[in-house]
């Protein structure tokens, strides 16, 4: 089983580019929670074409068959803005691995915007 993931491509500028090289991907701004202090903004690059999801939108993770589940928070690595997410139904591996390495069974998955897919309700 194959997945249709959008690859990013970098252009001789160093600009990042959706795979078909037709445009940059747009910066985005978005609040990052930070335990015992306010909220921090980061702009970052968004993969996942025109908008980011909100806070609470439903998204299907399109790798590791790890499924739905609901946007709670967002994430900022290197450049790019990427949005956690509390799987509906996650896999007993990731449980189990999850448990083993953070004390917790579903925490929240991350995800960049070209791995997942927006569930229209």
């Amino acid at each position: 089983m194959g997945y249709n993931v959008k690859k990013n491509v970098f252009d001789v500028n160093g600009k990042c580019t959706d795979a078909t090289g037709n445009g940059v991907l747009p910066q985005v701004t978005v609040s990052i929670p930070v335990k015992d202090s306010a909220d921090i903004q980061v702009t970052g690059m968004w993969s996942g074409g025109k908008r980011i999801p909100k806070i609470m939108e439903r998204v299907k993770l399109n790798f590791n068959n790890l499924g739905a589940g609901v946007v709670v928070a967002y994430y900022y690595e290197n450049g790019y803005v990427g949005v956690q997410v509390l799987l509906d139904s996650p896999p007993a591996w990731r449980n189990e691995q999850c448990e083993r390495t953070y004390g917790i069974k579903n925490p929240p998955a991350i995800a960049f915007g070209a791995e997942i897919e927006r569930i229209e309700e």
